[in-house]
């Protein structure tokens, strides 16, 4: 969730994603369907959007209820406008015209309450968070906020319930990439945050040129887990987590495949609890042809960030997240 390119790879999805969703059930049939001038993939594509939006609303509002912090919506895929899926394809229209349809940055910066008003007045005199993705981090505007943020966060979210794969109680089962290999029961999935070897090198680049650290925050339904960025790198250019293969179809029909890091929970930290899970539920949206597009909407949901987490906002230096 951390940038969107604008070319037929940004409505692609997994070729299984929706069968892990709707497990049981026939797949949907992949449309030619058009908000505006884009068209999309179909359903998988909107309840993704949905999700997404759901998860990073998630992250703002946890945050605010800290009191201690303050966020702001930083990247493409969060500066969006919130109401539906027709204005953030009207916004990233509007992103890849202004030639920054494939800029690379993490979904929110994190600043201490204490330096909220300063932020929120640099936000207001750019036009609000929304105009942030459109310019270029070498604006004075931005390196002001960036000198305000003590940390980024790369936002991700995974349709399923972790805390019934995971049991505290027990050491962790999930393993390096040898026990993968071998697909000894050491290999049992967990609880990971699960990104792509592309997005994590822009992402790297970025904190690289920004010098302000990047952790990746994913979203279940019932609870969330973050990991550091350089951490996760750490654990993939060792070895210890390999790529697994997926294959994604764009709205063209092709497939293509790309590699798929899971970088297991243990590598990281709890960062919060659900206090009530998401409602989903069924929508449909009706596109300029009349025809319909049925997709499943998220709703709810309270996360709390754990004391762990608290601890490592205010002290961003402390590496006490590796295992």
């Amino acid at each position: 969730m951390a940038h969107y390119d604008l070319s037929d790879d940004v409505f692609a999805s997994r070729s299984e994603d929706f069968d892990l969703r709707f497990s049981g059930h026939p797949p949907l049939p992949r449309m030619d369907f058009r908000l505006g001038s884009l068209r999309l993939c179909g359903s998988d594509f909107v309840t993704r959007w949905s999700r997404d939006r759901w998860a990073a609303r998630q992250i703002a509002e946890a945050v605010a209820r800290n009191g201690r912090f303050f966020s702001i919506r930083y990247g493409a895929s969060t500066a969006t406008p919130e109401s539906d899926p027709r204005s953030h394809a009207s916004y990233l229209e509007r992103l890849e015209h202004a030639g920054r349809g494939k800029a690379a940055r993490p979904d929110f910066l994190i600043v201490p309450r204490t330096e909220d008003r300063e932020a929120e007045g640099i936000v207001s005199e750019v036009g609000g968070s929304s105009e942030l993705p459109f310019l270029e981090e070498d604006d004075p505007r931005l390196r002001r906020l960036l000198d305000l943020a003590i940390l980024a966060v790369a936002c991700e979210s995974a349709p399923a319930r972790a805390e019934s794969a995971l049991d505290d109680s027990r050491p962790s089962r999930l393993t390096d990439g040898a026990a993968q290999r071998s697909g000894s029961p050491e290999a049992e999935i967990r609880p990971s945050v699960v990104f792509e070897r592309e997005g994590l090198d822009r992402l790297c680049s970025w904190q690289h040129a920004n010098e302000v650290p990047i952790h990746i925050w994913q979203v279940f339904f019932d609870s969330a887990f973050g990991v550091r960025l350089d951490r996760a790198r750490e654990a993939i250019d060792s070895g210890l987590v390999e790529p697994a293969k997926r294959l994604f179809q764009t709205p063209g029909g092709a497939c293509t495949e790309r590699a798929l890091y899971e970088i297991p929970h243990h590598y990281g930290y709890r960062l919060g609890r659900m206090t009530t899970e998401p409602v989903i539920l069924a929508d449909s949206l009706r596109d300029e042809n009349g025809q319909i597009l049925p997709y499943v909407r998220f709703e709810g949901g309270g996360l709390q960030l754990t004391a762990e987490a608290t601890h490592l906002l205010a002290f961003p230096g402390d590496a006490s997240d590796s295992p």
